[in-house]
Formats: C-alpha cells, structure tokens, sequence
C-alpha cells in the first residue's frame, strides 16, 4: 500500500471510529465518554504521521501529498474536537 492511500485509509477508519464511539456512548456533563477514549489516541498517531511526512517530503521533492492529506486530516480532526 503506497502512503497517499495508506493516508486516505488511516484517516476514513479514524473519522468512523470516531462517529462510531460518539453515537455509542458520548462524552456529556456526566463525564468522559468512549470518544473521549478514542480522539486522543487517534489526534496523537495523526500528529507522529504528519511529522514523519514533513520529514520524508523535505528529503524528498516529490513527497508532498502525504504530507498535504496529513495536515488537512490533523486540521479536521482539531474541528472535530470543538463541535
């Protein structure tokens, strides 16, 4: 699997993963909820993953697609947390 579609699998099971613990059980006034498990997690693998990308797409030219689905990933993701 090359890393464009690693990224784009990575980040569609991320975002369903995510909706899937938010329908089952949310993180409310009661307190923390399964997402409240699962985002952290998810938010710290899609930050290592942005920066081993920046790193690969500075040695090399022709790298920078990773690093660009990465960075709008790790941007939503962000969204995601103050909705």
């Amino acid at each position: 699997m090359n890393k464009v579609s690693f990224a784009l699998v990575y980040y569609f099971i991320a975002f369903s993963l995510i909706i899937i613990s938010h329908k089952i059980d949310p993180t409310n006034l009661a307190g923390p909820g399964l997402d409240f498990f699962v985002y952290p997690i998810i938010l710290i693998c899609s930050v290592v993953f942005l920066v081993k990308a920046l790193f690969k797409a500075q040695r090399r030219a022709a790298a920078w697609m990773p690093f660009v689905i990465h960075f709008l990933g790790v941007i939503i993701l962000v969204g995601i947390l103050f909705l």
